[in-house]
């Protein structure tokens, strides 16, 4: 999990958080890891999920290893 200061959290630009009320940032790798791993507190999380994957797309970042996991298995039991 990658840590941050209040001072480095205030500099991210507000289009760089997924989530309300400056949550969910993503900057990097690490923060789509972290993000991922915590989406499941989010209040709305399939539309974090949704600002997740376009900010990935715009960063051209990967998905989390888990989402990647969960197309194959939903994928085969069809």
């Amino acid at each position: 999990m990658s840590k941050m200061t209040q001072e480095e959290r205030d500099r991210i630009p507000d289009e760089d958080f997924a989530g309300p009320h400056r949550s969910f940032p993503i900057r990097n790798q690490d923060d789509v890891e972290d993000a991922a791993r915590l989406l499941h507190h989010a209040d709305n999380p399939e539309k974090i999920k949704k600002n997740i994957l376009k900010l990935i797309r715009e960063k051209g970042l990967k998905e989390p290893e888990t989402w990647e996991h969960e197309k194959t298995t939903h994928s085969s039991r069809s």
